[in-house]
């Protein structure tokens, strides 16, 4: 029976039973719904379908779906159902896009509504941009920002670079350079591409100690030699570095770290260690050929707060507290009393990914860079006693935030001396992992 002659029988089946008392199911489908639900309620149904999708992963999955639909949101489907060189039949092979991400997909077109996750996002960035869904391009971007951390960032980095994602990319490298500790250390930077790799060596914001970036980076071309089945020699090691290896800062090294972490490897040759014991030894006055003895971006004074004991927590409902008191002496006067004010340049934990809005005080902070779980103040924020910073999450209902304990701050005393005066962290948000001061 075709098509055609089965919708007539359901319309006469219809029209003959009109009278009946009880209608047969789902024939008022539209009475009640709006166009949008309508269209909602045609994804992945039979009705009106003149299009299925197959899958060579699962030849038992069958996806129906309407033309129209499919070519209204997308340029690629309309290409393939109604350009010069359509698909003929009423059935498409897919064989690159796995069931799972092709119901993301479909619900995507019908609905805006794809039910993104950590476990299929990836999967669906590629569908999205091969059939030209710039929208779910853009949510699994956003979705990919919001959950960065140091476990799968090189990995997002590098599906950004391949999918010309530049607001992503850029993303993922500053979130790298402002972990590199924790970073470099992950799995994920053994995987990340050779250019990847040049350019964090090469970034004046990679604050890290210059022995770790070599490690670091031997560790990396060791697992490169391993991946490509070659040997690990230091000569194997060097090249697989190629220009990466000058992009060390190896002149800045001080010259017992050098002597022992650096010489011993052989990565080096003959020459080049005379050259870079020649330019220690002359403090810097002997030529240097092709290393860079510029220093990185000087580190700020950071205070590792997990580390330290926390006591109680207490409820806020205007969101988190981060409060920094001046340590007094028996007197009532700072210790000591002639350095400035310490000043924030930075906090970093798992509560940042909800802060929408920061107040001093009373005072909104508008000038402030928020990036995978870290925010940086373009100018280092000075608190006092009394005018703690305050970060305020997504709006919830009142009840919602008192009921939610990663909106809670706690009570706590960690002591830390910062560019020579003492204080006392006396309230951090849950979540908070770090506490960065300018240098003054």
């Amino acid at each position: 029976m075709s098509r055609k002659t089965a919708i007539q029988r359901e319309h006469v089946f219809s029209t003959s039973t009109s009278l009946d008392t009880k209608s047969p199911p789902d024939v008022g489908w539209r009475d009640k719904k709006t166009a949008e639900q309508c269209l909602s309620h045609l994804c992945l149904s039979e009705r009106l379908s003149d299009i299925r999708f197959t899958f060579s992963d699962d030849k038992q999955v069958v996806f129906p779906a309407h033309k129209f639909v499919l070519s209204m949101r997308s340029a690629v489907f309309e290409a393939m159902f109604y350009g010069s060189l359509a698909e003929k039949g009423d059935t498409v092979l897919i064989e690159d896009v796995d069931p799972e991400a092709m119901e993301v997909i479909l619900r995507f077109i019908y609905s805006d509504k794809p039910k993104i996750d950590g476990r299929n996002v990836l999967r669906c960035l590629y569908a999205a941009k091969k059939y030209a869904l710039m929208g779910l391009v853009q949510q699994c971007s956003s979705f990919l920002e919001r959950n960065i951390d140091t476990s799968n960032v090189c990995s997002i980095h590098e599906h950004a670079v391949f999918y010309d994602m530049n607001s992503l990319q850029t993303k993922c490298f500053d979130y790298i350079l402002n972990n590199a500790t924790e970073v470099l250390k992950s799995p994920g930077f053994l995987k990340v591409s050779h250019s990847t790799l040049f350019n964090l060596l090469k970034s004046d914001e990679l604050s890290e100690d210059e022995v770790d970036v070599f490690k670091a980076a031997l560790h990396w071309s060791k697992n490169n030699c391993e991946d490509n089945n070659q040997p690990t020699d230091a000569l194997k090691l060097r090249k697989c570095l190629g220009n990466a290896l000058f992009a060390i800062r190896f002149p800045i090294m001080p010259i017992e770290k050098f002597a022992m972490a650096v010489a011993t490897t052989g990565i080096l040759t003959s020459e080049e260690l005379i050259m870079l014991y020649q330019f220690n030894a002359t403090n810097g006055s002997s030529p240097l050929v092709k290393f860079i003895n510029r220093e990185r971006s000087v580190p700020t004074v950071k205070v590792n707060v997990t580390k330290r004991i926390q006591t109680q927590y207490q409820a806020n409902k205007s969101g988190y507290v981060l409060q920094i008191r001046n340590q007094y002496d028996y007197n009532g006067d700072p210790l000591p009393n002639d350095r400035p004010f310490v000043k924030v340049e930075s906090v970093s934990g798992t509560f940042v990914k909800n802060v929408k809005k920061i107040t001093v005080g009373n005072i909104p902070v508008t000038d402030y860079r928020n990036v995978g779980n870290k925010i940086t103040f373009k100018s280092p924020i000075e608190t006092s006693d009394d005018n703690p910073i305050q970060f305020y999450p997504t709006r919830k209902r009142s009840y919602e935030l008192e009921r939610d304990i990663d909106c809670r701050s706690y009570r706590t005393s960690i002591q830390a001396e910062v560019n020579g005066r003492s204080i006392s962290i006396v309230k951090v948000p849950v979540g908070l992992e770090t506490v960065s001061f300018a240098k003054c």
